[in-house]
């Protein structure tokens, strides 16, 4: 009997010295990978929150490139609207068997005008209503508009214009096919001066864009404030009065070079005039091709600096 407890004891104990080694072991092997547990946790976590900062941020950028996308795309079909109604008011009067052949001057800057107002009216709709590089240039200098901003805008206007005048030649096509006056046929496309004098016609174009330009930054759209403190607007009717502006401009100012006013109205068009294969057509007028580019950046610029400053 004594024997057998000691051999028990002695197993007992051995039983014990074994669960404790075995213990000891696990305890050793957990404690050894415990570092690397919380180690793999921690990256996860910071992977975690790096990917909880950064997916707001790629849904804000593409949420801003569908905007900038749709702005273009405003600037694009405001432009190209712009120049199909305002060279087509110009081809209806100047061109052979229209209905409004010869109607004459009035006829030219009323058309212009409302071409602008139905330009402006969709384009805002849209998103984006400068549809003039002088515009573009004349806000950024106001700080009303990004500069990283304006070389697209204006990209997309000079393109718009350029489809403009192209269907604005398609629909009147027939009527070009009859013409026998090259200058003409270039004046529906372009602008060019009643007398050739590069300064005063640069300085005319810049005047006469600076009243747009500058009638456009400080413009002030009516509203009326209601009982409920709201104030209602005109919404895109705003538009009217920049058409009503150009309307008046091409009244008052426009006898000297046909006031461009545009740099994308005149330079897009002159293009699509250059490489047309319209028969009996001219030159495209390069010589003069500067002058509705320069001065109705100067003009817009010189609006700029004076919105800004006061």
């Amino acid at each position: 009997m004594a024997a057998i407890l000691e051999s028990n004891r002695f197993t007992g104990q051995d039983r014990f010295l074994s669960r404790s080694r075995s213990i000891g072991t696990k305890s050793y092997i957990a404690v050894q990978q415990w570092p690397q547990r919380v180690y793999l946790g921690h990256l996860c976590l910071l992977i975690k929150r790096r990917y909880d900062q950064t997916t707001p941020n790629h849904q804000s950028n593409g949420l801003a490139g569908a905007t900038r996308m749709k702005e273009l795309l405003a600037e694009f079909i405001g432009t190209a609207i712009l120049l199909l109604m305002g060279n087509g008011v110009v081809a209806n009067v100047l061109l052979p068997r229209t209905k409004g052949s010869g109607s004459g001057w009035h006829v030219i800057a009323a058309g212009w005008g409302m071409a602008v107002f139905t330009a402006v009216w969709c384009a805002d709709a849209l998103g984006s209503s400068h549809l003039n590089p002088a515009v573009t240039v004349g806000l950024a200098v106001a700080g009303q508009c990004a500069w990283s901003t304006a070389p697209g805008l204006v990209l997309a206007q000079l393109s718009g214009a350029a489809v403009g005048g192209l269907v604005g030649y398609l629909f009147y096509k027939p009527h070009y096919d009859v013409c026998d006056d090259p200058d003409a046929i270039l004046a529906t496309f372009c602008t060019a001066p009643n007398i050739r004098n590069l300064p005063s016609n640069t300085g005319s174009e810049a005047v006469a864009t600076f009243i747009l330009v500058f009638a456009v930054i400080v413009f002030v759209e009516p509203s009326l404030d209601t009982a409920a403190s709201a104030r209602v607007g005109l919404g895109s009717l705003g538009a009217l009065p920049v058409g009503l502006i150009v309307y008046a401009i091409g009244l008052s100012l426009g006898g000297t070079t046909g006031h461009a006013l545009n740099p994308a109205r005149d330079l897009g068009p002159r293009l699509v005039h250059f490489l047309l294969p319209i028969a009996g057509k001219r030159d495209s007028d390069w010589g003069y091709a500067a002058i509705p580019v320069l001065g109705p950046l100067l003009g817009g610029v010189v609006a700029g600096v004076l919105a800004r400053s006061l």
